[in-house]
């Protein structure tokens, strides 16, 4: 399996360049649940020097004010050699067809690619891969990549997005409060654990309590020729990072578990408790 990074700064990236097979790179104001936005100018940078893998991250809800804007920047990414556009809204898919841009399309709309079904529907519309979703068990990302024929793609370390909200709901409670805390990284306690909540430009974004370590899985699928496995380095130290990418080549998974207080297997083993009727 190919180790993607999701990473928090240009200089991570120099960084950790012998150490991953590629990075997946968020566009700034059209991508979210990122460490790090990079101007389209930094993109092209990158691209023009190429060393490993690029997958572009384009995951934002698309408003029709922004789709011209949208078009001239898919216009510009086109003469660059990239290794996908990883999206959640339609309009990449038709913008893609319609320009007749041939962009590989790797569907992103994190919460929603839970079942093999839906997955091979969608490669209808000349997607080539798919992340599945982060609250998946291992049993179930098996049956989807032995089940579908396009490019696989999951989380295996790092801070899982739970959910986003356009509204500022954190900072719009310090306001109604008159706290005066600022947008920024905080912390919700429930149930006797914390959830970091930032809160930005893109609205309020919420993460599990736990850092995933998938170690183990990372290796299972493997096994099965699953292609890429996803590590974010949101809210993780850069060294400890570069140490976890390190022991991903030829470590054991508690070696990574001794490097932080709240690591987790996450929902590998965790079976849904909602079901379809």
């Amino acid at each position: 399996m190919k180790k993607l990074l999701i990473p928090s700064s240009i200089k991570q990236i120099k960084e950790t360049i012998s150490l991953v097979d590629g990075y997946i790179l968020s566009l700034k104001n059209f991508s979210v649940n990122a460490p790090f936005y990079f101007e389209l100018d930094e993109i092209i940078n990158i691209l023009e020097k190429k060393e490993k893998e690029i997958f572009i991250s384009i995951n934002k809800n698309i408003t029709e004010s922004s789709l011209t804007k949208l078009e001239t920047i898919l216009n510009k990414l086109s003469k660059y050699d990239i290794d996908g556009i990883m999206y959640a809204d339609a309009s990449i898919v038709e913008i893609n067809n319609r320009l007749n841009k041939k962009f590989n399309l790797i569907w992103s709309n994190e919460h929603v690619t839970t079942n093999y079904n839906t997955i091979n529907f969608m490669s209808q519309f000349n997607i080539d891969g798919v992340l599945v979703s982060p609250e998946l068990t291992l049993r179930e990302i098996k049956e989807i990549k032995e089940n579908t024929n396009v490019k696989c793609f999951a989380y295996i370390f790092g801070y899982l997005p739970m959910f986003i909200s356009f509204r500022h709901t954190i900072q719009n409670y310090y306001d109604f409060s008159n706290n005066g805390k600022q947008k920024g990284i905080h912390k919700i306690y429930k149930e006797e654990k914390y959830y970091p909540i930032i809160d930005n430009k893109n609205g309020s974004e919420a993460y599990s309590n736990f850092i995933l370590n998938g170690l183990n899985e990372y290796k299972e699928l493997s096994k099965i020729n699953f292609e890429y496995g996803i590590f974010n380095s949101l809210l993780v130290d850069d060294d400890k990072l570069k140490q976890v990418l390190e022991i991903f080549d030829n470590g054991k998974k508690e070696e990574i578990d001794s490097l932080f207080s709240n690591t987790d297997t996450g929902f590998f083993y965790k079976e849904t408790v909602y079901k379809v009727k």
